[in-house]
């Protein structure tokens, strides 16, 4: 059962009442597996839709791992006044969103502890391990090559402030994948423009491609969106991004949190915390390999790509989405 919004606990594994014999039977064969699962408490933000949905998807994942049984507490932008007992008999605890994070913070529970659902620059130093919302740059990557292997030259830019981690990182996979990643530094919204447009007046179609990533400048991404892809449709450069809506919007492809999967994998840290503290010391922000791969299928065809939708394991996801 996926928690509702307005509900402070959500017990997601409680029985229902009226049950046939035969199916009060099965249950009660499966209890005793259940029973040995321990109790983790999950922290996430009372919001409306579409939001609620992704934490419920997040919550069912940890469910799903077969390690846990999650009892999931929202809680509001004011912090939420809840009662410790409520879940002082569980055994871990995940912060699920900036309000999920900041409210466990300033718990004096003594037991482990994970962070998720957070755009959390890789390489930074956070109160409990973390799994950030930003991708792992090796998968996004490999996308790239899988789809145009042609492609040698990746140009990325960034903010020296907040991303000199994640462009070691989206180095050292290029070099592994036998590419060149070209980093250009920027840091405000006009300067990000004139470059943007100067690479995509300079670059070879058929070799060069732009990454565009997640970061402090979505917004100012967001903005100049529409000029980049004007440019990029003309010259048919491929242009890539990290950011989940942006295959939407015209980029070749983009990257989706997989939620469900993301619950999976939190349970799976929280379990290794639980097992073995010591693998949770250094408490850095480690990147989302959990992840979804949405295409626009137009782009696609401009750029004479012949992808097979139906049956490519790197594909999740099209835009234009197709008629029922």
């Amino acid at each position: 059962m996926t928690p509702r919004p307005d509900e402070n606990v959500v017990k997601l594994s409680s029985p229902k009442a009226g049950v046939c014999s035969l199916l009060a039977l099965l249950l009660s064969l499966m209890a005793p597996a259940r029973a040995n699962e321990p109790c983790i408490a999950v922290y996430y933000p009372k919001a409306p839709e579409p939001y609620s949905s992704t934490f419920s998807e997040i919550i069912s994942g940890i469910g799903d791992s077969g390690l846990w049984q999650p009892e999931a507490i929202a809680i509001d932008d004011s912090g939420g006044e809840l009662p410790l007992p409520a879940t002082q008999h569980c055994q871990a605890q995940i912060g699920l969103g900036r309000i999920g994070v900041n409210y466990v913070a300033t718990l004096s529970e003594p037991r482990p502890t994970v962070f998720g659902a957070i755009q959390a620059p890789l390489g930074a130093s956070e109160k409990a391990a973390t799994i950030s919302l930003v991708p792992d740059p090796g998968q996004v990557l490999q996308r790239l090559r899988h789809f145009v292997p042609a492609i040698r030259n990746i140009h990325l830019l960034f903010d020296a402030e907040r991303s000199d981690f994640f462009v070691a990182k989206a180095s050292q996979a290029a070099e592994a994948l036998g590419l060149n990643l070209i980093t250009h530094e920027s840091s405000d919204a006009e300067n990000s423009l004139n470059l943007y447009r100067q690479l995509l007046q300079g670059l070879n179609p058929g070799t060069d491609a732009v990454w565009m990533v997640n970061g402090p400048s979505a917004a100012q991404i967001n903005a100049v969106l529409p000029i980049i892809l004007k440019a990029a449709w003309k010259r048919k450069i491929v242009v890539f991004s990290s950011q989940a809506t942006h295959a939407k919007r015209g980029v070749l492809f983009s990257i989706c949190p997989d939620y469900k999967a993301l619950g999976v994998a939190l349970a799976k840290q929280a379990y290794r915390c639980r097992k073995q503290p010591q693998r949770c010391q250094p408490q850095t922000v480690t990147p989302l390999s959990a992840i979804k791969t949405a295409v626009n299928t137009k782009t696609a065809a401009r750029l004479g790509l012949a992808l097979d939708y139906e049956h490519d394991p790197y594909i999740d996801l099209i835009f234009p989405e197709k008629s029922p």
